[in-house]
């Protein structure tokens, strides 16, 4: 299997090189995405089940050395996507600010982008003083939105849905190069059940400092009463995952603070396993939707233990053909489509189901 990237030596990663993760839910694949940085405009997609790499359309300007790539939603309805998210870090220039987003389509048995993918451009955030060595990107699925530090004093939340960026609470004292931002419980552009309320920051500066977002109420906090015993300089890393210590299976965020170190930390919030997060008891993500098939009525039927949810139908080509929000319960009427596979896709506050339906009259 190769693993390697297939560029030559010249082009390898350099300054502002940055990966994103997102799932395949159709194909149930996973798809790292890839920007080298400074040294070329390349953008590749690496396929972790088939171990394949495959180079899409280039980034359409130039990456500075603290570019960043996120993965999350698409607006684009018509079919199955997923967005990467792009800040060039181009602080200075005739086009400061600038963000983009390239729609990867999804179609089922197919490698590599459909023929709708392609970069978009978005709303500029405008200048600003030292975007070119601070720039930090991460997707929060609870309200669709990315957040972004633009600059030591600079945090945004941009707004998928209504295309605008607002201006968010900077974290007191200012993070610095080295630092880095990540959403607890967000897996590329999905959310495990009872999480993402927390968005974290390692500030760099030559400090330990920890902190977090919530998004709850849009305030920033310190937050262990023990901090990390090593200091950032310049550079980090933060990712939601789990830690299992005999038996048990906690949830929370690993930090890696420097290329040269070989220390890392992990800090879970909760001090609960990963079925509870906290919150109380998480029975509704042990019991799947319930799926009940009637061929002489031509109908599915989608049914939740206790718990409302978006119902999304996708046929053999990824597009969408039929999605529906309901408290427990969906039916739906394949009427006169024909026989063949099709996909659904649920999601809900404590619901994450993806699966396969075949249709046989």
């Amino acid at each position: 299997m190769e693993r390697t990237h297939p560029t030559q030596y010249y082009t390898a990663a350099w300054y502002g090189a940055n990966i994103a993760y997102a799932y395949d839910w159709i194909n149930g694949e996973g798809l790292i995405f890839v920007i080298l940085g400074t040294v070329s405009r390349e953008f590749w997609v690496y396929n972790t089940v088939k171990g394949t790499w495959e180079r899409l359309a280039d980034v359409p300007v130039p990456l500075h050395r603290a570019a960043a790539l996120e993965t999350g939603y698409s607006p684009r309805t018509d079919r199955s996507f997923i967005g990467v998210y792009l800040l060039p870090a181009d602080a200075t220039g005739s086009t400061p600010g600038t963000f983009w987003r390239y729609d990867y389509e999804i179609i089922p048995r197919l490698q590599g982008p459909g023929p709708n993918s392609g970069w978009v451009q978005l709303l500029s955030y405008g200048p600003s003083e030292d975007n070119d060595s601070i720039c930090e990107l991460t997707y929060s699925t609870k309200d669709t939105s990315m957040y972004a530090y633009l600059g030591a004093r600079l945090y945004k939340q941009y707004k998928i849905k209504t295309k605008e960026w607002i201006s968010r609470e900077a974290f007191d004292p200012p993070p610095s190069r080295g630092c880095a931002l990540a959403t607890l419980g967000v897996v590329g552009i999905e959310r495990i059940p009872h999480y993402d309320t927390l968005i974290y920051l390692l500030r760099g500066c030559k400090t330990n400092d920890f902190c977090d977002y919530r998004l709850s109420k849009e305030t920033w906090r310190s937050t262990p009463a023990d901090p990390p015993r090593w200091k950032v300089y310049f550079s980090s890393d933060l990712a939601f995952g789990r830690l299992k210590k005999g038996e048990e299976v906690k949830v929370g965020m690993w930090a890696f603070p420097e290329w040269y170190s070989r220390e890392f930390g992990f800090f879970w919030p909760y001090g609960s396993d990963i079925e509870s997060g906290g919150q109380g008891s998480s029975s509704e993500s042990k019991n799947p939707i319930k799926i009940f098939q009637r061929r002489e009525k031509k109908c599915v039927k989608f049914k939740s233990p206790n718990s409302s949810f978006r119902l999304e139908i996708y046929d053999n080509l990824g597009k969408l053909i039929y999605q529906t929000d309901v408290p427990k319960e969906a039916l739906w009427n394949y009427g006169e489509l024909g026989s063949g596979i099709y996909y659904y896709r649920i999601r809900g506050e404590h619901l994450w189901q993806n699966g396969k339906l075949v249709i046989q009259k």
